[in-house]
């Protein structure tokens, strides 16, 4: 089954979304509550994790915000949607982009992972085989590709496949520096495409920031506290600990993270706030971006950024350290193109 939101031909959907988002903030909305608990179900987020996140999010969703997004560019098309599992919040704009668009309906596919958020946003149940001349669909690539080979003449398609981000530490106040990529780190605990997967130091020693952001997300957890891992999840953390505390130059271990030194970067981990250092020169960060560009969502940099965004295959957002999990509502969070029929 999936969702299904018919807009109003010829009105703005931003009034609706703007009293959607003001229901979700509001302590008193019985729909805060059930988006809080299904935050928490479908994101694996801690309650307090939950509440921040909603918050920040809803907290974008300005009518001056909206407006400026406002297009006809699907003007009169049945979008389907079909999301992947990802950070809890992510239905929210995934919705709102093709209703601002000026799409004729919305039907909304959610992950079997986290169908309980998306639920709550749109009302109307439709069949699984509703009409649609227009798909947006976020996951693998191998799944997208699919998708887009599988759709009959006349629907066309954009794509969000795969990709993530990484931080980087251009300026030698590590303290300063770790305290804001602790926030990359745990925000959602790193289950988004927008999540650091390594931490690349450029000045200063390695290892002292290193400690430090240890030390930030440690201090982190009373705020923003890591959700409960499931068994897979567990599993796969603690795989990766064990290697990383078998070959890592420095190896820190928290109650909810880890850090772990390398010499040269590396570049993957499980998630669930466990995150490598590793240093490099400008050249050696430069060289990288530009390799990993078609996979890199974005940059989120603690020092100058003048350097980066122009980088020959990079199109993801550069970004100051601590907002790489807060972007603004300027269109979807991914800005590399989308793969398209």
């Amino acid at each position: 089954m999936g969702l299904y939101l018919r807009s109003n031909e010829g009105t703005s959907p931003s009034p609706a979304l703007v009293a959607l988002a003001l229901a979700l903030r509001d302590p008193g909305d019985t729909r805060r509550a059930a988006a809080l608990d299904a935050l928490c179900l479908d994101g694996a987020l801690h309650p307090a994790h939950a509440a921040l996140a909603l918050d920040r999010v809803t907290a974008r969703y300005t009518p001056a915000a909206l407006d400026a997004l406002a297009t006809r560019e699907l003007a009169g098309r049945r979008v389907r949607v079909v999301l992947a599992a990802s950070v809890a919040t992510a239905p929210l704009r995934a919705l709102a982009l093709p209703l601002l668009r000026g799409a004729a309906s919305v039907t909304l596919k959610p992950s079997r992972h986290q169908p309980r958020f998306a639920r709550l946003l749109c009302p109307d149940d439709a069949p699984a085989d509703a009409p649609f001349d227009h798909l947006i669909a976020y996951g693998a690539d191998a799944t997208l590709a699919a998708l887009r080979a599988s759709l009959p003449p006349g629907v066309t398609f954009e794509g969000r496949g795969h990709g993530f981000a990484l931080s980087v530490v251009r300026t030698t106040d590590h303290a300063a520096a770790a305290a804001r990529v602790a926030e990359d780190v745990a925000w959602y605990d790193q289950r988004g495409c927008l999540s650091p997967q390594a931490v690349l130091v450029t000045a200063g020693d390695p290892c002292a920031f290193a400690e430090h952001l240890h030390r930030a997300l440690a201090a982190l957890e009373a705020t923003l506290p890591r959700g409960p891992l499931d068994v897979g999840l567990g599993a796969a953390v603690m795989q990766w600990q064990g290697v990383q505390a078998a070959t890592a130059r420095r190896f820190w271990r928290g109650d909810a993270h880890a850090v772990a030194l390398h010499d040269a970067p590396a570049l993957g981990t499980p998630g669930a706030r466990n995150i490598t250092v590793a240093g490099l020169d400008d050249a050696g960060l430069l060289d990288l971006v530009k390799r990993h560009g078609p996979r890199l969502t974005a940059l989120g940099v603690a020092g100058p950024t003048d350097d980066l965004a122009g980088i020959d295959g990079f199109a993801g957002r550069v970004v100051a350290a601590g907002a790489l999990q807060d972007p603004p509502l300027d269109g979807p969070e991914d800005r590399r193109p989308a793969l398209t029929a």
